[in-house]
């Protein structure tokens, strides 16, 4: 896994910032970075765990983008890091939907 060690949005955002944006980095590590901000989103919203509809929906297909090698390397990773965090409310915009954020607790 090429993106060890990047845990969250802001991260997620920095490094491809810092590499010229998303087009820029190579799909290997983009797939990576869209893995772990697609896990931190069902995190936020319903949770990651391989029973849940979000996995299913959301998580296993990029199953097929990468090897399971480096999918279950970064499904831990995250998993790992999640145990420290937690799922706050965090408002809702002016057409009514509501948004969550994950905190490190």
């Amino acid at each position: 896994m090429k993106t060890k060690g990047i845990v969250t949005s802001e991260q997620i955002s920095d490094y491809t910032r810092s590499r010229g944006g998303f087009l820029k980095v190579s799909k290997e590590i983009n797939n990576e970075l869209s893995l772990k901000s697609m896990l931190i989103s069902c995190f936020a919203y319903g949770g990651i765990s391989r029973d849940n509809y979000n996995f299913k929906r959301y998580i296993d297909p990029y199953k097929k983008e990468m090897s399971e090698e480096i999918f279950e390397s970064i499904y831990e990773e995250m998993s790992a890091h999640f145990r420290g965090c937690s799922v706050i409310y965090a408002g809702q915009d002016s057409e009514g939907c509501s948004y969550n954020s994950v905190i490190i607790n």
